[in-house]
């Protein structure tokens, strides 16, 4: 993995949306960088502004990367070119797919997906990037909980600690934690 970043901004990390929002931005920054056309250089901006606020990602069904169509070719040889670290396309497209899942139910009466929760998004970006697991770990806190915390080896790379809670983590297998149809926590498998 590519260490693009600067990680000053990770001594600002005490909620789980700051987290998030500092991972999009680190898998933002990873190597190799693609100029992309307008349409999913937006989508992929308001993707990650909605799952960083909580609210539920809007029209995501329509951004499937095909690893052509959304490629501004013409850009690929200005370096001035707006450009995307393939690991956020990969994790947006992953997330879009799992969300284009649901896409039948909400035409059929559904209510339509409700935000994706903070637990699953870390999951998710823990398989697009598994270096991370390097840096950071999953540790339960209490009954219902969970926390996010720097490893000795992310404490040395980042120069600080991090610790957040998270409401639920499950640690599903990247076939069923991109599909937002499988319930995530044992309370979503319950009322199902």
């Amino acid at each position: 993995m590519a260490d693009t970043g600067d990680h000053a901004d990770i001594a600002a990390i005490t909620e789980a949306s700051d987290l998030l929002a500092w991972l999009l931005s680190h898998l933002d920054l990873q190597e190799p960088r693609i100029p992309l056309d307008d349409e999913a250089r937006n989508t992929i901006a308001d993707f990650c502004l909605a799952v960083r606020t909580g609210a539920a990602p809007e029209h995501m069904h329509l951004f499937v990367w095909d690893g052509f169509n959304n490629v501004a070719w013409h850009a690929l040889n200005d370096d001035e070119a707006p450009r995307h670290g393939l690991p956020l396309v990969q994790f947006v497209h992953l997330c879009a797919v799992g969300l284009a899942g649901l896409l039948p139910l909400g035409i059929e009466g559904v209510a339509e997906p409700e935000p994706i929760p903070f637990g699953r998004l870390f999951d998710m970006i823990f398989h697009v990037e598994p270096k991370l697991r390097e840096w950071l770990r999953v540790r339960r806190a209490g009954k219902d909980g969970y926390v996010i915390t720097t490893t000795a080896k992310g404490r040395e790379r980042l120069g600080q600690r991090v610790r957040v809670a998270v409401n639920a983590m499950n640690c599903l297998p990247p076939d069923e934690v991109f599909d937002l149809a499988v319930p995530y926590t044992e309370a979503e498998r319950r009322s199902n």
